[in-house]
């Protein structure tokens, strides 16, 4: 959907996706590197993107964010997604870091940081939650470093299992009483 959401912490902007951003997307989403516990699609063309992108923008359903490093790489270096929004809770995910360079930089979860809170306190969310792969270790570690429990699983449909986790907005302040200050 089109909005105006956008938060920044030190040298991490998330702000909206852009026209500009997607083919940025799209190449990091057909590299096999970085896809290797997301739902297998096929190779993503330009047109196919742009599709997507239009069809993105009237889904009232899903705000996705651009990830941009403001410091040192000065581009956006990945996207992060708030979808399935109800009155009270809303799935966060389709999160990546395709900057190759970019990673091992604390990137993503100062992303997933800002993420929480524009959903707790620009769209008053009491409840944000996820799926992930129990073998995804550099997502569970950020997710854990954010204050996701784990309350249920269930199979991946491409083997092993997702941990469903979920984080409510008391734990969220609790742990990073610095997020109020946004």
């Amino acid at each position: 959907m089109q909005h105006q959401y956008s938060a920044q912490m030190e040298n991490i902007l998330l702000r909206p996706l852009q026209e500009k951003d997607i083919e940025k997307l799209r190449e990091w989403r057909n590299n096999a590197h970085n896809t290797v516990f997301l739902r297998k699609i096929p190779t993503i063309t330009s047109e196919m993107q742009k599709q997507w992108y239009q069809t993105y923008l009237k889904d009232e359903s899903c705000i996705t964010f651009a990830i941009e490093e403001t410091q040192e790489l000065n581009c956006v270096v990945g996207s992060i997604c708030l979808y399935d929004l109800d009155e009270k809770q809303c799935e966060w995910g389709r999160f990546m870091v395709g900057e190759t360079a970019a990673h091992g930089k604390g990137i993503g979860l100062k992303a997933l940081l800002l993420c929480m809170h524009i959903g707790f306190d620009k769209l008053h969310m009491e409840r944000i939650y996820a799926s992930v792969h129990e073998n995804n270790l550099a997502a569970r570690k950020v997710d854990d470093k954010a204050g996701f429990e784990i309350y249920g699983t269930h199979p991946f449909f491409d083997g092993g299992n997702e941990l469903e986790i979920e984080l409510t907005k008391e734990r969220f302040y609790n742990l990073h009483p610095d997020m109020k200050t946004l």
